[in-house]
């Protein structure tokens, strides 16, 4: 496996760290299972071998064992392998304790020393946090959210682009949750990418904004269009403006067409057969999408 990026690392660190401390609080109540879940799927994502509760009361009143067990993922198991993701963890955490003024659940100067080390201005941090109202009774999701994801996206600017790292645009749901992990990461990783993808269960425009940060971010876009989800499909168009390689993947057992991507080059599946995934990973997917590359290089060489 290659080692973690940047990218993946600052994202999907911040994020759990984010949805970690928000997840106990009243006003993320109704939005508690989606948050759950998109945790769990993460902390699957890095072998973490252990679930979150499923109910919001139960979340919140095994909180601080939580927390120890999400930090023993990042920072000790297995030496050490998911170390990356702890600062960016740290930071997404401890910036919400800062705007909701909570200083005794972060430590201010390791906030300092990690914004620093990551060649990032430490008053980033009470700039956007001091833009989330600090009535806990009145307040919204969104009143935190919104802070959250502008300073997260002031994390990622500065990164420079992952050419080996591919987005992966999918719809949040199943099947393709289960997807990322047995098909799409696979494929990219035999094919010398690094894959990342957007954290589901949010909807506003900041959001939108970080999410084509990631895209700037990355090298390349692999996109799932089996069933034309209208994300993917802005997401596709998003990349293609910005001159990044686009590669389709899709379901033929379940047709659908895009008059101005049709000629376009793309990776076929039929989850009618018996086997496909693996087919996909290790067999005619994969040999498509070394074909897709290798033309790809031919065609800058010229």
């Amino acid at each position: 496996m290659k080692k973690r990026s940047p990218l993946y690392c600052r994202y999907n660190g911040a994020m759990l760290g984010i949805f970690m401390f928000l997840n106990r609080f009243e006003f993320a109540r109704d939005l508690f299972c989606v948050f759950q879940k998109r945790m769990q799927q993460f902390l699957n994502e890095i072998d973490a071998n252990f679930q979150l509760p499923t109910s919001h009361e139960l979340f919140r009143d095994k909180f601080t064992d939580l927390y120890s067990a999400v930090l023993h993922v990042l920072t000790e198991k297995e030496n050490g392998r998911n170390i990356g993701l702890f600062q960016p963890f740290t930071l997404g955490f401890g910036f919400l304790a800062k705007a909701l003024d909570m200083p005794n659940q972060t430590d201010e100067a390791m906030l300092k020393s990690f914004m620093t080390e990551s060649s990032l201005d430490p008053a980033l941090i009470q700039e956007y946090a001091g833009q989330v109202p600090r009535d806990l009774g009145r307040i919204s999701l969104d009143d935190v959210m919104n802070p959250a994801l502008i300073f997260l996206q002031q994390l990622i600017l500065p990164l420079e682009v992952e050419t080996d790292t591919c987005f992966v645009a999918m719809p949040f749901s199943e099947p393709f949750n289960r997807f990322f992990p047995a098909i799409y990461q696979p494929l990219l990783e035999k094919n010398g990418f690094r894959s990342i993808r957007a954290w589901g269960g949010l909807s506003n425009e900041f959001h939108l904004d970080l999410l084509l940060t990631l895209i700037d971010k990355s090298g390349c876009v692999l996109a799932e269009t089996t069933g034309l989800n209208s994300n993917v499909i802005f997401e596709m168009g998003y990349a293609f403006g910005k001159d990044k390689r686009v590669i389709q993947l899709g379901d033929v057992s379940k047709p659908t067409s895009l008059a101005n991507t049709r000629g376009l080059a793309a990776i076929p599946y039929d989850s009618s057969k018996n086997k496909w995934e693996d087919d996909i990973v290790n067999g005619l997917g994969d040999l498509t999408m070394k074909a897709i590359l290798k033309a790809a290089a031919n065609k800058n060489a010229i």
